[in-house]
C-alpha cells in the first residue's frame, strides 16, 4: 500500500513543479511584453505605469521610451549606460529614481553629442537620485549635477515649487534646458557661473518671479528681476506679477532682446520696446498667455522667426520702422521651404499689424494674409 500511495504522490510532484514553472514562463512573458527591446537598448515601455523595473542587461533606453506613461517608480539596473534624450518625457505621475553607479551618458552621448530633456515635464519628481559610486554624476540635494559639480544638469520640476533657489556656488554651466516646469520665487545665479546661451533662454520653460544675480558674476546681471548680459536681454521672469513693460522698465543698457527672452510669460499684456533696441530674437516673445499689445519702435531693424508665435492673446502690433526686417523663408534653400515655417506670426489668428503704408511690414503682412491697418505715409526724415 505504501508504494502504491508513493506513486500517486510522484504525479502530483509533477504536476504541480509544471503548474509552477508555467506560472514563471507566464510571469516573464508578461514581464516582457511590457518593454520593447532591441539588443541592448529599450526601446520602448507598454506597461501600465506604476513601480517598473527595467531589466538587467539593459545598456540603454532610447528616445521617448518612457513617454507619457503612467510610472511613479523606475528601478534603473546596474548594467545601464546611458539614456537617451526625452527618454523619459512628460512622466507625470514619477517620483522615485535612482540613477546607477554604471550610468555614464546622460549630459552627452559616446559621439559627444549633446543630449536634452531627459526628465521634461515630470511635474511629480521631486529630487533625482544618484547611486554611490557613480564616477560621472552627483546629487545636491535632489537637484543633478555632474560629478564635480561644474554644469547642472536638471533641476526636478516638482521640487520646493515657487521657494527660492540659490545655484551653488562652483556651478559653472547648465545643461540644455535643465529647468523645465520648474517653479521659482526667486533664482539666484552665483558668481562663478558664467557660461549661459545669451541668445536662447537656459529658462525658457520655467516660471521665475525675480532673477538675482551674485554682485561678483563678470558676466551678467539683474536689473529689476530682469537678467541681462552686456547689452542683451536674456529672460524676463516669467511669474512676475506686472501687467505692464513700458520704456522704462527695461534694463538701461539693454539694446539687443535674446531668443525665447519672454517666453511663457504669464502676466503681460502690453509690452513697449525701447527706442534703442535693434533686435527681437529667435522666439523672443513667443507663447506669452497674457500679451495683446506690442509697439516695435523704429530703431529696430531685425524680427527673427516665431517671434511672437502662439500668443493666443494678441491682437496689436505696431511696427515704426518702416524698413524692418522680418525672418521669412527666403533664407531656406528652396527644396527646403515646403516643409519649413519661419513666420513670425504664428497661431496668432486674431492679431492685426500697424505699418506705414508701403513698409516691409505691411508687404510681410500681404504676403501671409494677416490684417494690416495703416499708420498713413512713411514719415520724411
Amino acid at each position: 500500500m505504501q508504494q502504491i500511495r508513493h506513486f500517486r504522490v510522484i504525479p502530483m510532484l509533477l504536476s504541480l513543479v509544471l503548474l509552477f514553472s508555467v506560472c514563471l514562463t507566464a510571469c516573464a512573458e508578461e514581464a516582457e511584453s511590457e518593454f520593447t527591446i532591441e539588443g541592448t537598448t529599450l526601446v520602448s515601455y507598454n506597461g501600465p505605469g506604476g513601480e517598473v523595473t527595467v531589466p538587467e542587461g539593459i545598456e540603454k533606453i532610447g528616445t521617448w521610451a518612457f513617454k507619457n506613461s503612467r510610472v511613479t517608480k523606475v528601478n534603473l539596473p546596474e548594467t545601464l549606460k546611458e539614456l537617451d534624450s526625452f527618454c523619459f518625457f512628460s512622466c507625470s505621475l514619477l517620483t522615485d529614481i535612482t540613477l546607477p553607479a554604471s550610468l555614464q551618458y546622460l549630459e552627452y552621448d559616446p559621439d559627444g553629442m549633446v543630449k536634452s530633456q531627459v526628465f521634461a515635464f515630470n511635474s511629480s519628481l521631486r529630487e533625482i537620485k544618484v547611486a554611490e559610486g557613480n564616477p560621472w554624476y552627483q546629487s545636491v540635494d535632489g537637484v543633478l549635477f555632474t560629478a564635480d559639480g561644474k554644469t547642472l544638469l536638471y533641476y526636478p520640476s516638482g521640487k520646493n515649487q515657487y521657494e527660492d533657489y540659490t545655484i551653488p556656488e562652483g556651478t559653472e554651466r547648465l545643461g540644455y534646458s535643465p529647468f523645465s516646469r520648474a517653479y521659482f520665487g526667486s533664482l539666484t545665479i552665483p558668481s562663478t557661473l558664467a557660461n549661459m546661451d545669451i541668445f536662447d533662454n537656459d529658462f525658457a520653460g520655467a516660471t521665475v518671479a525675480e532673477f538675482i544675480v551674485s554682485p561678483d558674476n563678470p558676466t551678467f546681471y539683474a536689473e529689476n528681476g530682469i537678467l541681462c548680459s552686456g547689452d542683451t536681454l536674456i529672460a524676463y521672469p516669467s511669474g512676475k506679477h506686472e501687467e505692464e513693460l513700458t520704456i522704462d522698465g527695461f534694463p538701461e543698457k539693454v539694446t539687443q532682446i535674446g531668443g525665447s527672452a519672454f517666453v511663457n510669460n504669464l502676466y503681460l499684456k502690453t509690452l513697449e520696446f525701447p527706442d534703442r533696441i535693434k533686435t527681437l530674437g529667435w522666439m523672443a516673445c513667443s507663447c506669452m498667455k497674457s500679451l495683446e499689445s506690442v509697439t516695435v519702435p523704429s530703431s529696430v531693424e531685425f524680427i527673427s522667426a516665431y517671434c511672437f508665435r502662439a500668443c493666443r492673446k494678441l491682437k496689436q502690433v505696431t511696427i515704426l520702422n518702416p524698413d524692418v526686417e522680418l525672418m521669412t523663408n527666403d533664407i531656406l534653400e528652396e527644396q527646403y521651404r515646403e516643409h519649413n515655417s519661419y513666420e513670425i506670426f504664428r497661431d496668432d489668428e486674431q492679431v492685426v499689424l500697424y505699418g506705414y503704408e508701403g513698409s516691409t511690414t505691411q508687404q510681410y503682412a500681404e504676403r501671409y494674409t494677416l490684417p494690416f491697418e495703416s499708420l498713413g505715409p512713411i514719415p520724411k526724415k
